[in-house]
């Protein structure tokens, strides 16, 4: 794509950057976010970040796991939100608040069907990554929860952008991917 997805400009912010402001502006105690080393710079100046060059997103989450257990952030729940997902607004959020009721572990929002992303967990879902020397992707354990999962239909088409490729940019932005710069600053 030309670039790292944390880097990613989306409505003039860096995806990693709108994800963690979204998170803040809607109340989250604590925000961490796993990064390349030479991204650290620009997130960490409004969250908790954690230095990653796993090669997949079960590594970083596993990486980010274990970092939020040794800040004391162990529950009772987490937000998983992978940063080439878009920021969703509160009405998703509440909504998959609401369904996180007794005997539900996990929810994750769907759009016509389609699973999506942010997954609210219960802290416990994501102890398999404490010790895991190869941890399993989120969606294994998520299916591994059989009726403990429940999935949230919504009106918002964004809970299943994936801003994988070139073209999936241009559809979301309306023009070629653009990418934060290194200011220099740290």
């Amino acid at each position: 794509m030309g670039g790292r997805k944390a880097r990613l400009i989306v409505d003039g912010v860096p995806l990693a950057l709108a994800h963690v402001r979204r998170a803040r502006s809607l109340g989250a105690r604590r925000v961490l976010v796993v990064a390349r080393p030479d991204d650290l710079a620009f997130i960490g100046r409004e969250a908790d970040v954690v230095s990653s060059t796993a090669s997949d997103a079960a590594g970083s989450l596993a990486l980010g796991v274990r970092a939020l257990a040794l800040l004391g952030g162990d529950g009772p729940d987490v937000l998983v939100v992978p940063v080439d997902s878009l920021p969703v607004g509160r009405d998703v959020l509440d909504g998959l608040a609401a369904a996180l009721g007794p005997g539900i572990d996990a929810v994750r929002p769907t759009h016509e069907g389609r699973g999506g992303h942010p997954v609210l967990v219960r802290w416990s879902v994501l102890w398999p990554y404490l010790g895991a020397a190869a941890p399993p992707p989120l969606r294994d354990v998520l299916r591994a929860l059989g009726a403990r999962r429940v999935d949230v239909p919504v009106a918002d088409p964004s809970v299943v952008v994936d801003l994988d490729t070139v073209a999936d940019v241009a559809r979301v932005t309306g023009g070629p991917a653009r990418f934060q710069e290194d200011d220099g600053r740290g």
